[in-house]
Parts: C-alpha cells; sequence; structure tokens
C-alpha cells in the first residue's frame, strides 16, 4: 500500500505460552484485542513498568475489556504501577446509537494516554451506511472486524474509487478526503476508524440526530 506513508498495522496472532518479544518504536502503539487474552508489559525511560491483563469476551462481536494487576508488593518491584494510564476499559464504553447503527470512540479527552492516536469503533445495520464526511488534518486506518463493505474516496479534481472489504481486510484514507462506507452485506458491519490524532474528529454532510450513520 505505496499510499501509506503516516501510519501501519499489523494483525498478530500468537499461540498459547506464546510471547511477542521484548521491542520498542520510535511512534505511539495502539492495540485491540479481538480474541483471547494476553499480558502486556511496558517500561518507560523512568524505568517504571506497567503490568496490564487484556481479555475479550462474547463470540459473536469480539470486543476488549482491559483490566489493572495489581502491583506487586516487594521492594524489588515498587517500580511496577497500575495501568489505568496506558490501558481503556473501552468495552465499557457506551456507543452512540444512530438509526443505521452505533459508534464509540476513544481518545485523549476519554483516554488520557491517547495523546497521538485516536479510535472509533463502528457498525453499521444492513443497507445503512456511515455517511460521507472527511477528517480535516489526519489520516485514518480503517480495520474490518465483520461483515462486508463498500468504501469510496472522493479526491480532487472530481477523482474517486470505490473498494470491496470484508472481515480482516484494511484502508486508509489520507487526510481531507472525502470517503463513505456502505454496509453490502446482510450482517452488521463491525469496523475501527484509526486516527493519527489525538481527538476522532470528522466534517460530516449530515446533521442532526441521524448523523454519523444513517440509512
Amino acid at each position: 500500500m505505496p499510499i501509506v506513508t503516516e501510519m501501519a498495522g499489523v494483525n498478530m496472532r500468537l499461540e498459547a505460552g506464546a510471547i511477542r518479544e521484548l521491542h520498542w518504536h520510535t511512534s505511539a502503539e495502539w492495540a485491540y484485542v479481538l480474541k483471547g487474552s494476553t499480558q502486556i508489559t511496558t517500561v518507560t525511560s523512568e524505568g517504571q513498568n506497567y503490568v496490564a491483563i487484556l481479555e475479550t469476551y462474547g463470540a459473536s462481536l469480539p470486543d476488549n475489556l482491559i483490566l489493572s494487576k495489581p502491583p506487586p508488593t516487594t521492594r524489588k518491584a515498587q517500580n511496577f504501577l497500575l495501568v489505568g494510564a496506558i490501558t481503556s476499559n473501552f468495552s465499557k464504553v457506551i456507543p452512540t446509537q444512530f438509526l443505521g447503527g452505533t459508534i464509540k470512540t476513544a481518545d485523549s479527552r476519554s483516554f488520557k494516554a491517547a495523546e497521538q492516536l485516536a479510535v472509533a469503533e463502528v457498525t453499521v445495520e444492513p443497507g445503512a451506511m456511515r455517511e460521507l464526511h472527511w477528517h480535516p488534518t489526519q489520516p485514518e486506518w480503517a480495520f474490518f472486524i465483520e461483515g462486508y463493505a463498500i468504501m469510496t474516496l472522493l479526491g480532487a479534481q472530481s477523482n474517486a474509487r470505490t473498494f470491496d472489504f470484508q472481515a480482516g481486510d484494511v484502508g486508509y484514507v489520507p487526510p481531507s478526503f472525502g470517503h463513505y462506507v456502505e454496509n453490502t452485506g446482510n450482517t452488521t458491519l463491525h469496523f475501527l476508524e484509526i486516527y493519527k490524532s489525538d481527538r476522532v474528529q470528522d466534517i460530516s454532510l449530515m446533521v442532526g440526530s441521524d448523523a454519523a450513520i444513517a440509512r
């Protein structure tokens, strides 16, 4: 995907008992657990360690429940801290209901650690669509969890492209490109919109109670 110059993604699977080895990045990392449970440990430049247990619940609609592990009480482990600063109980966020689906968000307003990345989790019912909108300054990375969809991008000089998506696919929308997502299947469409920004922001052609997702 040569157009993807500002973001990247990994769909990772680990066998029981396996680990993703110790590593680090110069950019921020955002994780969403689709299935199973895992323990994540992070180490800061100040020598502080954060430990979190992440689990999923529900077979039909994977969601993530993030729980903090109490810090050890031994003197050697005094640098271990609770993980509230780096995790979010996203599964407990009540989504906003629209005529054709739902949306819920996690950004710096509700998740203080999200200073560089933000996310919207979207569901769209059959026959409905995520309305035409654009993001003024930030790119969008889309990850499709369930269902079938088309996404149409509108560029300058009357250029437009339409792409088909299904579970496991990813899409990328450059800043300021108008786009919409339509559910083309017979079941609920479920996908993530991830932004290189501290806030979820968009400009929509719809206003009022049916904005964001409509039939």
